[in-house]
């Protein structure tokens, strides 16, 4: 193996963050590691990987983390994807974000002396793929580093790249596997058809060799459709070499079966098909979601964090005006599809 990797996914939950090496370096020692970054040091050095939570709240644990990190007073570099921005510049399109969150990683990169690496590429790492007015661009992605890391490393910098990589992998999926079951299909007819050549001339040596080569291609695309099979009914407990694909489409068929209910049971107990029952699945939901008169008590809202200030509240309470109104109503698709009302957008700029 020429690379290693660290992760911070615990039994219960997946990893964000990986963190790879080439295994002819130096292995990192791991200083912190929680679910918003992991802090290794490597050569008397600092690295923090950051994937920061989409909550700003959440995001204040980060910032504490990171305080404790730079205590260590060591050259220091951190990169990743932080969720949020260090000026209203740094987004186009959509909302403002949160004053309060944004002053939030000011304060964090100004209290521990950090700077932004210089970097090339893209001017926004983020964008949610729309067009128009619609489209929204971030710099949600960067580096920072101390002075004591520029000191050590003079020049630094880092390049901005497309974050694209699930349709990266897609691309390249399609094009080094391509369709399995179409694969596996030519396999077994061009075994088939060197098969009935090499019958027909058994002392012809070119021929048994492609036979031999069939064989493998064959083989190997089996392999494919076997592990494609094996990923989708989720069986990890059975050994390598194992192949059974009735066994597998079996396994299949009954994750499928889980989430399909055949039957219900009513309220006095009675089990009912589930074409009879529609009627107990109306009263069980009528019932659920019925008028209930509720008693709050304000001493609970004591306790909720105040995370936005007055300002921004103000600004959300506020009422449209008639210029925001219309400005929404224009923005809709003239050519969609139309409403309960049975109008499309095109009729309200008119009316």
């Amino acid at each position: 193996m020429h690379h290693q990797i660290i992760h911070n996914a615990k039994d219960n939950t997946k990893g964000n963050i990986w963190l790879f090496w080439n295994s002819s370096l130096t292995a990192p020692v791991v200083v912190d590691m929680t679910s918003q970054c992991i802090t290794v040091e490597v050569g008397g050095v600092l690295v923090t990987g950051v994937h920061a939570i989409s909550y700003a709240i959440n995001r204040r644990e980060l910032w504490k983390n990171l305080c404790d990190i730079s205590l260590l007073d060591k050259p220091w570099l951190i990169l990743g994807d932080f969720n949020t921005v260090l000026s209203m510049d740094e987004k186009k399109g959509g909302r403002n974000h949160v004053s309060s969150d944004v002053k939030d990683f000011q304060d964090c990169v100004d209290y521990y002396g950090l700077l932004q690496a210089p970097k090339s590429g893209l001017d926004f790492s983020w964008c949610n793929g729309r067009v128009g007015k619609k489209r929204i661009l971030c710099n949600l992605d960067r580096a920072l580093y101390n002075l004591k890391w520029l000191d050590k490393f003079n020049g630094w910098h880092y390049h901005t790249g497309t974050r694209d990589l699930k349709k990266i992998l897609k691309i390249w999926n399609w094009e080094v596997f391509g369709d399995v079951n179409e694969n596996l299909k030519k396999a077994e007819d061009n075994v088939m058809e060197a098969t009935i050549q090499s019958d027909t001339d058994p002392s012809k040596v070119e021929i048994l060799n492609k036979l031999v080569t069939a064989r493998g291609e064959y083989e190997m695309a089996a392999n494919n459709y076997n592990t494609l099979l094996r990923d989708k009914a989720r069986m990890n407990w059975i050994q390598e070499g194992d192949i059974n694909t009735q066994f597998f489409h079996t396994s299949i068929k009954l994750r499928q079966m889980q989430n399909f209910i055949t039957e219900l049971e009513n309220s006095t107990e009675h089990i009912l098909l589930i074409n009879k029952g529609a009627d107990v699945l109306v009263d069980y939901f009528s019932q659920k979601f019925a008028h209930q008169d509720v008693v709050i008590n304000d001493s609970f809202l004591e306790a909720v964090p105040k995370v936005i200030n007055t300002e921004d509240n103000s600004f959300l309470e506020e009422i449209p005006t008639e210029a925001d109104i219309k400005k929404a109503i224009f923005e809709l698709n003239q050519d969609g599809a139309p409403g309960p009302d049975g109008f499309t957008g095109y009729l309200y700029r008119f009316s």
